[in-house]
């Protein structure tokens, strides 16, 4: 059936309604109708954002090892209520391996080689300056990688170890910070540290949110409306 056939009082349940009946039940029918309109409409739909961060960025220092060599900031709009999860990543959407979504880097070190994190909340309160994405020695992982915000079985997980063959179920490092903040525009500060090697780099970096969109009502509770506004005004014409 096409869009332009179809008849929303009827499929309302409203068409079996009269507009000359009594005005009672006309609006019986119809709060039920709206009713039925809002709850088909609430229905909240994930949308995934990414925040340009840093480009890629490498320092081949004359000499030493170690250091601080890139800082990068970005502020964002979030409402943990309506937040899934929260993630660093080097590209704007998670990548997909078999069935899992990825986030960090795919590169076995991730940052080379890790970053310091501070986020602050609406009302200027900021975490603690918090390392994630750190590499032992041999290059394994240690500790929280990419996930900022959300619960290990919903958030993306994280590829890392050597030759990135190890699958991480992380769960959000700063989960509890966000949830106790409310809603508002969080900054958050990216700080990439060297430690091991001659080289210094990092990826290209985006915050990745993913959240639940306010639902819009759409042309059947429009539509409802209408057939009430268009009710009032025949009843008022036939007193």
């Amino acid at each position: 059936m096409k869009l332009s056939d179809a008849r929303p009082p009827a499929l309302l349940g409203v068409g079996a309604v009269t507009l000359n009946a009594a005005p009672s039940r006309f609006w019986r029918v119809l709060g039920s109708a709206v009713l039925l309109s809002l709850c088909v409409c609430s229905t909240s739909v994930a949308d995934l954002t990414a925040h340009f961060v840093t480009g890629s960025h490498v320092v081949v220092p004359a000499y030493g090892y170690g250091g601080n060599f890139n800082n990068a900031s970005v502020t964002v709009s979030i409402d943990p209520s309506r937040t899934n999860w929260i993630a660093w990543h080097d590209h704007t959407t998670p990548d997909i391996y078999g069935t899992r979504e990825l986030v960090g880097s795919n590169d076995w070190l991730g940052i080379d080689d890790y970053l310091f994190m501070t986020i602050t909340n609406p009302t200027g309160i900021s975490t603690a300056r918090t390392r994630m994405d750190f590499n032992t020695g041999s290059g394994y992982p240690q500790g929280t990688q990419a996930v900022i915000y959300g619960i290990a079985a919903v958030a993306p997980d994280v590829r890392r170890g050597p030759y990135a063959g190890a699958i991480l179920d992380e769960a959000g490092l700063f989960t509890s910070f966000f949830d106790n903040s409310g809603a508002g525009d969080y900054t958050f500060k990216f700080e990439f540290w060297d430690g091991y090697y001659g080289s210094y780099r990092n990826p290209d970096v985006y915050l990745l949110v993913d959240a639940e969109t306010v639902p819009v009502p759409g042309a059947v509770l429009l539509g409802v409306l209408g057939l009430g506004t268009a009710g009032m005004r025949l009843r008022r014409r036939q007193m």
